[in-house]
């Protein structure tokens, strides 16, 4: 097909002055091409193709049984998943065996081999490095990783799901899921603030608490990253795992197998402080999560004043769509929305909002035209000057 953007002198000439209608056939060129793949294969996958950005998929792993008896000082699991792209199909899956660790990647420069297939499934084959002496077959008493990744057919990339395998179990899993963890950026919360997490254990029985299966406890750690100790946890977060098996947990908390959250108060981090806390899950057989990653169970933050943070207020009508670019209000005019309606035409005004990390929407409440430090309860329903009684947080 010859190309509808003309030649090169021609896409030049688009960029002088004098030379709109080369820009504008340009412009044609473009609609044209659209036009035609429109034709070919249905607008409405193009258009997402074409226009839309690309959602990335989204990975669910199960895994059988460990066989330990098959092979010595070998073990295999059986490893299948299922994958999910909103806007496309799953292009391929790639899996690795025990990468390397954040460290071993800094400083030995070592790379992750990823394995690449189309089935949803596969065997991994372990070695017993430590062989468990007490127990026959292949029991171990180290552990070993299985990331897989799902790709689709836009090069889109799904987050890593990770999971680690003892001879004689599953590992148990856990996954910070509020503020969300990042291993580039550290979060900013208010103080106080609340973090949240979902555990699983994937061989085990029942239901427990939110969405995974029952855990026995978790264990818990908050650091001060202002202490020049501590920032060798951002390097290497798995030491920190090394050093509490080598000192049977000292300084860790264990929390209740139905806990799924922490508050973080001043008296345990000041203002304007970085941090970092540390989840692990314990299941029922005494196995603890082996690992920390900074995009799952190692979150790093930074304490904000408590005034700061205040939700992200949302309000929309019939004649205004308007988001507030910061937190919580104010009394300044330029914080104020001007909304122009005729005299006696009934308007409906809606608002949501978002709360900031670490924090939860409670509930909201609204008045016209009033003093907003009057807290005297309304007359009637139709005093309108005086604050509503709390009520949802969307209204």
């Amino acid at each position: 097909m010859k190309n509808s953007l003309g030649s090169k002198s021609e896409v030049l000439a688009a960029a002088r002055p004098g030379a709109d209608w080369r820009l504008g056939r340009a412009l044609l060129g473009i609609v044209a091409i659209t036009i035609a793949i429109c034709a070919s294969t249905g607008c409405d996958r193009a258009t997402t193709a074409l226009f839309s950005p690309n959602t990335p998929p989204t990975l669910a792993l199960t895994s059988g049984p460990v066989d330990t008896a098959s092979v010595p000082q070998s073990w295999f699991v059986e490893i299948a998943w299922t994958a999910t792209d909103p806007d496309g199909v799953i292009d391929r899956f790639e899996y690795a065996l025990d990468p390397p660790t954040r460290m071993q990647a800094f400083s030995l420069l070592a790379e992750t081999t990823w394995t690449s297939t189309r089935e949803p499934r596969t065997t991994a084959r372990f070695r017993a490095s430590r062989p468990d002496l007490h127990r026959p077959g292949a029991a171990a008493l180290d552990f070993h990783t299985f990331v897989l990744r799902a790709i689709d057919d836009r090069g889109g990339v799904s987050p890593l799901a990770v999971r680690a395998f003892y001879a004689s179990n599953v590992a148990p899993d856990v996954q910070i899921t509020r503020p969300v963890p990042s291993a580039l950026l550290r979060v900013q919360v208010p103080l106080p603030f609340r973090i949240e997490w979902q555990g699983d254990d994937p061989d085990g029985q029942g239901k427990g608490k939110g969405k995974g299966r029952p855990l026995d406890a978790y264990r818990i750690r908050l650091l001060d990253l202002d202490d020049p100790s501590n920032t060798v946890y951002l390097a290497n977060p798995d030491s920190l795992v090394r050093e509490g098996v080598g000192t049977n947990w000292q300084d860790w908390r264990l929390v209740n197998g139905d806990t799924t959250y922490y508050d973080v108060t001043e008296s345990e981090i000041g203002l304007n402080q970085s941090g970092l806390f540390a989840v692990l899950a314990v299941d029922k057989a005494g196995a603890t999560t082996p690992y920390l990653n900074l995009n799952k169970n190692f979150l790093q933050f930074t304490t904000s004043y408590p005034g700061t943070g205040g939700p992200l207020i949302h309000v929309w009508s019939n004649s205004v769509d308007y988001t507030y670019e910061v937190g919580g209000y104010s009394l300044d005019p330029s914080r104020e929305i001007p909304v122009q309606v005729g005299a006696g035409v009934p308007t409906v005004i809606h608002w949501d909002a978002r709360a900031q990390a670490g924090r939860r929407l409670l509930s909201s409440r609204w008045m016209v035209d009033g003093d907003v430090f009057d807290d005297t309860p309304r007359a009637d329903p139709s005093d309108l000057v005086h604050w509503s009684s709390p009520g949802p947080a969307a209204s």
